[in-house]
């Protein structure tokens, strides 16, 4: 939205005529698109056994040194650990 109004602002054209000209329709290239779809079972089995091996490998213990160190439990970076700030 803002880079829309600054193409309005510097050209007084809306960004869509820009577009329009531009050609966006084209498409020059194919594309090969590929999923991965696994089994929620075989997932979650997957899951809990990485849960338990940081937890044998010191996850709660890191995390300990982590609060020590003066990180706050709201801090964004606990969110890589899979934990809500609420939990």
């Amino acid at each position: 939205m803002i880079r829309a109004l600054e193409v309005y602002q510097l050209s007084g054209r809306r960004m869509s005529e820009f577009q329009q000209e531009h050609g966006f329709a084209e498409q020059p290239f194919s594309a090969l698109i590929i999923g991965l779809n696994r089994d929620r079972g075989a997932l979650y089995r997957r899951i809990e056994e990485r849960i338990d091996w940081q937890l044998a490998h010191g996850l709660i213990e890191e995390t300990q040194q982590l609060l020590v160190q003066g990180y706050q439990r709201t801090s964004a970076r606990h969110e890589g650990l899979g934990v809500s700030a609420g939990s």
